[in-house]
């Protein structure tokens, strides 16, 4: 963020109020520092942003396989992900083991198989395979793509709520 802020003939601070979207900056200085950014190349540090603000700005989303059914709930997901700021991490996981590090992401989507009991204490949200459902026909026609949206979107509400209230909030 240093080496932005030399660039642009800015602040640290003022780099930092425009990558989170902070009040205090001009339109124009905002768009001088987005370019420098650009042309740097810079990429936020995770784990840092983790550590001072509680947010990764990652979705997890979890899968036992990446068959296709998986792949149109993926497509879902980072399609909302993305039009609301968030990155998704695929990790593909053996029945029964660990989700991701909850140190890496804000929320998680669990794919079919088994569910998740450890998501460290961030919100999840389960969307059943066309595998787990009982009736294989309806399975067939439910839009994967659709469901991996909606539950992406229903994280997102969620952290933002849990944002503005300014600590956890229960994922009703």
């Amino acid at each position: 963020m240093a080496d932005v802020a030399a660039a642009a003939g800015v602040s640290t601070s003022t780099v930092s109020k425009v990558l989170n979207d902070r009040y205090g900056v001009s339109l124009s200085t905002a768009r001088h520092v987005l370019s420098v950014i650009e042309r740097l190349g810079y990429q936020r540090d995770l784990a840092a942003s983790a550590l001072r603000g509680g947010s990764t700005g990652v979705i997890g989303l979890v899968v036992e396989q990446l068959g296709a059914w998986e792949a149109a709930v993926l497509a879902g997901a980072a399609g909302e992900a993305l039009r609301a700021g968030f990155a998704i991490c695929v990790s593909v996981r053996k029945p029964g083991s660990a989700a991701l590090p909850a140190s890496m992401v804000d929320a998680t989507i669990v794919v079919g198989g088994s569910p998740v009991d450890d998501v460290g204490g961030r919100p999840a949200v389960v969307v059943p395979s066309a595998a787990d459902a009982a009736d294989a026909a309806a399975a067939a026609t439910w839009p994967a793509e659709q469901a991996g949206r909606l539950a992406c979107a229903r994280l997102v509400r969620h952290l933002a709520e849990r944002r503005a209230a300014g600590g956890a909030v229960g994922l009703a």
